[in-house]
């Protein structure tokens, strides 16, 4: 009877040691985080729609385990976006005024992850003058410009939508542009940009080129060979469209090659033949009318 009682305190002792052990065991795991009944679920980020857009659009943002508390939060590159509307695997938000391209982070429980890029649209302020000569000088005002030249285009287009030209960007920052007025006819014309691929559509100015003008030329006199400079504004940068003529326009009139050419200045020479007469000048059209200055040449 006796030994009975002790086998019997003996396996009750040895279920406390094993159930004590078990105890421990899980006190343990908790404590490492195994078994933690705390654990929280990931967000992920999959992607961005539309993956592109200017300050103020609404993009979705797709992903996981999105959770609705005070501590949200959506970085434009560090620009805080606007959360519209969340749900557990979708979130609206608003593109920040001061976003710049690049990745999107959320910031939930704590945690932050990160998403993909989004791309900024550059937009386009304003543009000043809105009218000028070829090889004047126009500032376009926006935000997020391609600091790089060579990834910016300004075209000029017709109203029909057919390209006529693309100026010379001349300088560039995030929020400027310089660029010079293309060769082109005179007229009204249609500006659009293009930025690292990218269209701006916010602004289409419509922009006035205008007619070339002649200012004068010197000398006004001397020999065959005499090199002449003649002051103006919308010549031609491609000097086989300007015409430059002795004698005026006419059947004793003599055109003469353009030596160099700027969009304010021509450099011609003085050829044999020539008298004493009025120097006429016409840009780009055969059909366009010469423009002739009133100080007659004086050959020597």
């Amino acid at each position: 009877m006796r030994e009975d009682l002790s086998n019997r305190k003996k396996l009750l002792d040895s279920i406390r040691i094993i159930g004590f052990s078990i105890a421990c065991f899980v006190i343990v795991l908790i404590n490492l985080g195994g078994c933690s009944p705390d654990v929280k679920p990931v967000q992920l980020i999959n992607s961005l729609t539309p993956p592109n857009g200017k300050p103020g659009t609404t993009v979705v943002i797709d992903g996981t385990n999105f959770l609705a508390s005070a501590g949200n939060k959506v970085d434009f590159m560090g620009a805080e976006a606007t959360i519209v509307d969340i749900a557990a695997t979708k979130m609206t938000v608003t593109v920040p005024t001061e976003a710049t391209t690049g990745v999107v982070s959320l910031t939930m429980n704590g945690k932050a992850v990160k998403g993909p890029i989004f791309t900024v649209i550059p937009s386009v302020v304003s543009f000043s003058p809105l009218c000028g000569p070829v090889g004047s000088d126009v500032i376009v005002n926006g935000t997020n410009f391609d600091s790089n030249s060579n990834n910016t285009y300004v075209i000029f287009s017709e109203q029909t939508g057919a390209m006529t030209g693309k100026a010379t960007v001349k300088t560039i920052s995030s929020k400027q542009i310089l660029f010079n007025v293309p060769s082109g006819i005179p007229g009204t014309f249609t500006t659009r940009l293009l930025i690292s691929g990218l269209w701006d559509s916010s602004f289409y100015p419509p922009f006035y080129i205008k007619p070339y003008t002649v200012t004068g030329y010197a000398p006004t006199r001397g020999k065959v060979g005499t090199v002449i400079t003649i002051d103006g504004t919308g010549f031609n940068l491609d000097k086989s469209n300007d015409v430059v003529s002795f004698n005026g326009p006419g059947e004793t009139s003599i055109v003469v090659p353009v030596a160099e050419a700027t969009s304010t200045q021509l450099k011609v020479v003085v050829p044999s033949g020539v008298t004493s007469g009025i120097i006429a000048v016409k840009v780009n059209s055969p059909t366009d009318p010469y423009i002739i200055f009133p100080i007659k040449f004086i050959l020597e």
